[in-house]
């Protein structure tokens, strides 16, 4: 596949040179994922394994920025039913959930993951989105911090920066679990537990 020749080009770049089975040892591994956009037939392109899905367990959804189509609710428990653990990327930018942060947490009581990215607890997106970012963070409702990065210069994959503003907010520890752990547990496809999740 193309992300394995990928990996290859990145290991002969830094020196090292070993075959596929020893791919997993490097520093730097690029793997599979996408944010998909909520789609009414998520569920069944799923049943056809025409969505990529994370650890096979798990699926990284983006909402609209200004709307919640009827029935999403309903629609994250379909895929609940499926085995399959929604992740919500970047719920702080969503209007709608702005004006009332219940909505994320009800969806987080079915089991649903929420990923809020780098460059809102940094402001980068503006002061008013920083805010409610610090707030979803008291509030326990964020599970994990990445980058969404787009390309080195618009939204570049650094995280530092964040870490750094977050654990000023709720403590390095449960920052660490954020960036780490949690993403981690994702990329195995390992299930995790209420009180896991809770940390």
């Amino acid at each position: 596949s193309k992300i394995r020749e990928l990996n290859i080009l990145l290991s002969r770049e830094s020196g090292f040179k070993y075959s596929d089975s020893q791919l997993a040892t490097h520093d730097l591994k690029i793997l599979p994922g996408a944010d998909i956009h909520i789609h009414p037939e998520i569920p069944q392109l799923i049943e056809e394994e025409k969505i990529l899905l994370i650890g096979g367990k798990y699926i990284l959804l983006e909402f609209p920025d200004y709307f919640l189509f009827q029935g999403f609710k309903e629609f994250i428990i379909k895929l609940k039913s499926m085995g399959i653990t929604t992740i919500i990327s970047h719920p702080e930018r969503n209007n709608m959930i702005q004006k009332n942060k219940e909505i994320l947490y009800n969806l987080i009581k079915e089991g649903v993951l929420s990923q809020v990215t780098a460059m809102s607890i940094t402001g980068e997106f503006g002061g008013e989105i920083q805010k409610f970012t610090e707030t979803l963070l008291k509030s326990g409702l964020v599970h994990i911090i990445a980058t969404d990065c787009h390309s080195t210069e618009k939204r570049p994959p650094i995280l530092s920066k964040a870490i750094e503003v977050a654990s000023k907010i709720i403590g390095e520890d449960r920052v660490i679990m954020m960036v780490e752990k949690i993403p981690g547990a994702v990329i195995e496809g390992r299930k995790m537990g209420k009180i896991e999740l809770e940390f």
